[in-house]
């Protein structure tokens, strides 16, 4: 008989939004089942017993239906653009790597891998400026008024944690 008391209790939400992630990426069929599966680490005979329950039924319907709505369109080109873009990666690389390719093409590989990457871009503000800027009026009486203006230079935030020796 198995002792209950040193079992891990369920945790219930967790496990429903694992099952809403498998039926989202099932509804998406941008990888195979056995990857989908190994994500989530679930075996192929735990997912046979899930996929037949109401509960991942419905999931599976909202999911696909909202995967093929026509408001979701753009959402899934971004989404398979993301994708190809992540498998292109490993030949990007290995192009910007490779002395036989002129410099000009290497350099043109490696601006578009940072930007893939998100490196070295300035952040955007609502009006497209990177850079804050303050003004101050004061207005002095008649016609003359004291008008101070400054550029901040953007600050680059860094989080760092600190890892324990193992």
């Amino acid at each position: 008989m198995t002792d209950v008391t040193k079992q891990q209790p369920l945790d219930i939400q967790s496990a429903d939004r694992t099952l809403r992630a498998i039926a989202q990426e099932v509804a998406c069929d941008s990888f195979d089942l056995e990857v989908i599966l190994n994500t989530h680490r679930i075996t192929i005979e735990q997912f046979r017993r899930l996929e037949r329950t109401p509960r991942f039924q419905n999931y599976l319907k909202e999911a696909i239906a909202k995967w093929n709505s026509t408001e979701n369109t753009g959402q899934r080109s971004e989404y398979k653009a993301g994708l190809s873009v992540e498998e292109l990666i490993p030949t990007m690389h290995a192009a910007a790597c490779d002395k036989a390719n002129p410099l000009a093409s290497r350099v043109e590989v490696f601006k578009a891998l940072m930007k893939a990457g998100r490196i070295g871009e300035k952040a955007t503000g609502a009006g497209g400026d990177s850079e804050e800027r303050i003004s101050v009026t004061i207005n002095l009486g008649g016609s003359s008024d004291l008008k101070v203006e400054k550029t901040l230079l953007p600050t680059k935030v860094i989080d760092a944690v600190a890892n324990d020796a193992d």
